[in-house]
């Protein structure tokens, strides 16, 4: 042990919890969304803009026009599955 020294505490293999382990999962689940991060904001202005309730117009045009004739361009609503 003169020669090579003595190993550090730290430098040691752990034995307990390996927290450390969790981190780097946590870590490369952060920089796989990262990845697709375009694609997931885009959803989830979608999904909120589907969300909002009709507007003034929207709901004149139905009223006036009728299912039918107001379909295409007006906007269905969706309320999110939780």
């Amino acid at each position: 042990d003169y020669f090579q020294g003595k190993q550090h505490f730290m430098d040691r293999e752990p034995r307990g919890l390996r927290r450390w382990c969790k981190k780097e999962f946590r870590k490369a689940q952060i920089a796989e969304a990262l990845k697709r991060r375009d694609q997931m904001i885009e959803e989830y202005r979608k999904e909120r803009r589907e969300k909002k309730r009709l507007s003034w117009i929207e709901d004149m045009v139905l009223e006036f026009a009728g299912e039918q004739l107001a379909g295409p361009y007006v906007r269905q609503r969706r309320l999110p599955k939780m």
